[in-house]
C-alpha cells in the first residue's frame, strides 16, 4: 500500500488528465489500457487521429507504462493478493474443540480428587470462557471489507501510496486470544499428564482385582465389627423393651378391665336413666334393659325392650310402639345422655330441639316441659323450634318464663328473616289477636285499617264468648248477627237497640265501609269498643 513509482513525470500526466478527463479517478487505468492495446503509437488507440502534435505526451505515457512499471504493478498485485489470502485464511475457531476436551476431562473429576487437578479444571473452564471468538471474527470480517476497498484504491493508482489500515485493535485482540490459547494448551498438558498417571495405575487388571478383593474383605470385617458394637447396645435395648412390653401388656389388661367395668357401670346408669325418663313420658308398661353380644373382638351392647315383663323381638317393635311412643323413647335416650354428662360439660352444652312434642298428648307435653325445665337448670341453653303455640305458652307457664327469648321467622319478599318477638305473638288466641289489632289502631300504634275486622270480631268472638250461657242450648235461630242479637237481648230492649245500631253501621253498604277516612273508622271503632267493655252496659236495665 505504501509503495510508489517516483520515475513518472507525475505533474505533466496529472495536468493532462485534469484538462481532458471528467472522471479523474479512472483516467490512469483507462489510459494504460489504451496505450498497451495500441499497435501504432503514432495514432490514437481510441479515435485513430494523428498524434504528431502529442509527442511529448506519448513519451510520458511510454515512460509511465514501460516494462519496469508493468513489473512494479504485477509485484504489488501479487503481494496484495498473497497477503489478503493469508489474512482471510486465518481461523479463530478453537473454542468448540477445547470445550470437548474440557468435557472429557471433567469425567475424571470424580476419580482424581487431588486439589491441583480440580483447580486446573476450573482454570481451563475460565480460559475457554474468555475466548471471545465471535468478536474477533467479526473484527476480521470488517477488516477484510476495508482491505478490499483499499486494494481497489491501490489498483486504480498503483504508483501512488495508499493510507494503510489500522490493525492495532485487531492485533491486541489476537494477542489476547493467543495468550488464552497458550494458557489453555499448558493447562491441557497438565490435565493430560494427571489423567495418564491415573490410568497407568489401572493397566494391570489382576492387581486391580486383587485390590478390590482386599478392600471388600476389609469392608466386610469392618461391618462385622460395627455390627457387634451396635448389636451389643441393641440387645440391651431389646431386653429393656421386652420388659416394658410385658409391663404395658399387664397395664393394658388392667385398664381394659377397668374400662369395661366403667362402661358397664355407665351403661347400667344410662339404661336406668332411659327407663326413668321413658316412664315419665308415658312408658309405664315398658322396661328397657341392656343386652350384650360377645361375637366380635369387642363386646357390643344393644337395647332390649319388655312390655309387661315380656321381651319384644326387634322385628315386632313397630307393632307395639306407636309414633308417640317412638318419639318419647328417642327423647328419653337423648335426655339420659345429657343427664350423664360431666357437670363441666353440661355448663357448656347447648341443646336444640325441633318440635319435641309432636304427636304427644297433654300429659306427655306437660312431663316433657318438666323434664326440659329441670335440664335447663344445669346446661347453658335450650333452643326449641316449634309450630305449636300451646306448647310455647305452657312451657313459659311451667318455667316461669325465666330468661326466655322469642324469635319469629317472617317472610320478606323472596326470602325469610328472623325477628325478635313477644310471647303474645305466639300464644294469644284469635280473639286476643283481633282485639289487639283493633285497640292498636284506635290508639294510633299502627296504620293497618281494621274496618273489615269490626263485624267479625263482634259476631264471631265477642258475642259467643261473653254470652255463652245465653247461646248454649238455645233453640232460637242464631244463624245471623241480627238473630243472635235478638236472642241474647230479647229482654233488654235498650241494649238490643244499641247492638243493632252497630250492626247496621257495620253492614257492607254503610258509611263506615264506603269511607276511606281513617278518622271515621277510628271513631266508629272507639265507640263500639267503649260500649262493649263499659261498666254501664253490665248493669241491670230498667
Amino acid at each position: 500500500m505504501q509503495k510508489d513509482y517516483s520515475d513518472i513525470e507525475e505533474k505533466i500526466l496529472r495536468d493532462h488528465i485534469n484538462s481532458n478527463f471528467s472522471n479523474v479517478s479512472d483516467a490512469q487505468s483507462w489510459i494504460e489500457k489504451g496505450f498497451q492495446s495500441s499497435k501504432d503509437k503514432n495514432g490514437c488507440p481510441f479515435c485513430g487521429q494523428d498524434l504528431k502534435n502529442a509527442t511529448d505526451l506519448i513519451k510520458i505515457y511510454s515512460s509511465y507504462f514501460n516494462h519496469e512499471y508493468q513489473t512494479f504493478i504485477k509485484d504489488i498485485e501479487k503481494e496484495l493478493s498473497t497477503k489478503k489470502d493469508t489474512f482471510s485464511k486465518e481461523e479463530f475457531r478453537c473454542k468448540s474443540n477445547f470445550q470437548t476436551v474440557l468435557t472429557n476431562a471433567l469425567q475424571y473429576k470424580e476419580f482424581i480428587t487431588e486439589k491441583d487437578f480440580i483447580e486446573k479444571l476450573d482454570e481451563l473452564t475460565s480460559y475457554i470462557n474468555k475466548l471471545d471468538e465471535k468478536n474477533i471474527n467479526d473484527e476480521k470480517t470488517n477488516l477484510l471489507e476495508n482491505i478490499k476497498i483499499k486494494n481497489e484504491e491501490k489498483s486504480k493508482r498503483p504508483h501512488k501510496k495508499v493510507d494503510i489500515l489500522d490493525f492495532s485493535a485487531f492485533e491486541s485482540k489476537v494477542k489476547e486470544y493467543q495468550k488464552n490459547l497458550d494458557l489453555i494448551i499448558e493447562t491441557i498438558k497438565f490435565l493430560v499428564t494427571k489423567i495418564k498417571e491415573f490410568k497407568k495405575k489401572y493397566k494391570n487388571i489382576d492387581k486391580i482385582t486383587e485390590d478390590i478383593n482386599c478392600r471388600t474383605t476389609e469392608v466386610s470385617n469392618l461391618k462385622y465389627e460395627k455390627s457387634r458394637i451396635e448389636q451389643d447396645e441393641s440387645c440391651c435395648n431389646y431386653k429393656k423393651q421386652e420388659e416394658e412390653k410385658k409391663n404395658l401388656e399387664i397395664k393394658h389388661q388392667q385398664l381394659k378391665k377397668d374400662m369395661e367395668q366403667k362402661q358397664s357401670d355407665y351403661l347400667t346408669d344410662y339404661f336406668e336413666k332411659i327407663n326413668e325418663f321413658f316412664k315419665c313420658l308415658g312408658g309405664h308398661k315398658f322396661k328397657l334393659e341392656k343386652g350384650k353380644s360377645n361375637q366380635g373382638y369387642y363386646p357390643v351392647y344393644f337395647l332390649k325392650l319388655k312390655f309387661n315383663d315380656q321381651e319384644i323381638p326387634n322385628e315386632q317393635l313397630k307393632y307395639v310402639f306407636s309414633t308417640s311412643d317412638r318419639r318419647a323413647l328417642a327423647l328419653a335416650i337423648f335426655c339420659a345422655k345429657i343427664e350423664l354428662k360431666e357437670e363441666s360439660e353440661k355448663e357448656k352444652t347447648i341443646i336444640i330441639l325441633d318440635d319435641p312434642i309432636t304427636s304427644f298428648d297433654e300429659n306427655r307435653i306437660t312431663n316433657t316441659i318438666n323434664i326440659l325445665e329441670k335440664i335447663l337448670n344445669n346446661i347453658s341453653q335450650i333452643i326449641i323450634l316449634t309450630y305449636y303455640p300451646h306448647f310455647i305458652k305452657r312451657f313459659c307457664e311451667i318455667s316461669n318464663n325465666k330468661n326466655t327469648a322469642f324469635i319469629e321467622i317472617k317472610s320478606k319478599e323472596t326470602t325469610s328473616v328472623l325477628a325478635c318477638a313477644e310471647l303474645a305473638t305466639f300464644t294469644q288466641s284469635k280473639y286476643e289477636e283481633i282485639f289487639t289489632k283493633i285497640d292498636g289502631f284506635i290508639k294510633g300504634k299502627h296504620e293497618t285499617c281494621i274496618k273489615h275486622d269490626l263485624r267479625p270480631f263482634l259476631e264471631t268472638f265477642y258475642l259467643p264468648t261473653f254470652f255463652i250461657n245465653q247461646l248454649r242450648g238455645t233453640e232460637k235461630d242464631i244463624s245471623s248477627l241480627q238473630k243472635m242479637i235478638d236472642a241474647i237481648f230479647e229482654e233488654k230492649p235498650d241494649s238490643k237497640a244499641r247492638f243493632h245500631e252497630f250492626r247496621k253501621s257495620l253492614n257492607a253498604d254503610a258509611h263506615i265501609f264506603t269511607s276511606t277516612n281513617k278518622l271515621d273508622v277510628q271513631n266508629m271503632a272507639k265507640d263500639m269498643m267503649k260500649f262493649l267493655y263499659s261498666f254501664e252496659f253490665t248493669q241491670k236495665e230498667n
